[in-house]
């Protein structure tokens, strides 16, 4: 779970610069609104994450249809914790907005990395607890899909 961690979090930098670079892009070449940018940059970034998390982070081999649903659903639901962190912090409690957003971010990631490992790319720990092989794995997700 160590090496998955340290790898979410690289992805997470990459995905994060590459979202950062697409919504500077959307403003300053291609005139898109505030909102657009950040939208089509958030796009951009959670395709980029998905694809490294699937093959690189987590080695999934399950059904692309199955872990992007669960992907998307549990970006959508941390998205909405960090937003509760930071609106609670800041609003609520008086926190500095910007030691809110940091807390907001460490929630967002934290929670982004279980709900990925634990729910979003299953597949490959089922695997592994079984001890099946990859050509075994296979015969058994064509009988169930």
């Amino acid at each position: 779970m160590r090496k998955e961690a340290l790898r979410f979090a690289a992805v997470g930098v990459l995905n994060s610069a590459v979202g950062i670079g697409v919504i500077f892009m959307g403003l300053a070449l291609l005139g898109m609104s505030d909102a657009t940018a950040n939208l089509f940059g958030y796009a951009v970034g959670w395709i980029i994450s998905y694809a490294l998390n699937k093959t690189w982070t987590f080695h999934h081999r399950g059904a692309t249809t199955r872990s992007f649903g669960r992907f998307i659903a549990v970006s959508a639901g941390v998205y909405l914790a960090n937003l509760g962190v930071v609106l609670l912090l800041h609003r609520r409690i008086g926190a500095n907005v910007y030691f809110a957003e940091l807390a907001g971010v460490a929630i967002y990631t934290t929670l982004g990395f279980l709900g990925s490992y634990y729910y979003a790319f299953t597949r490959t720990k089922q695997r592994q607890a079984r001890k099946l092989s990859p050509a075994r794995e296979d015969l058994e997700r064509s009988r169930h899909e």
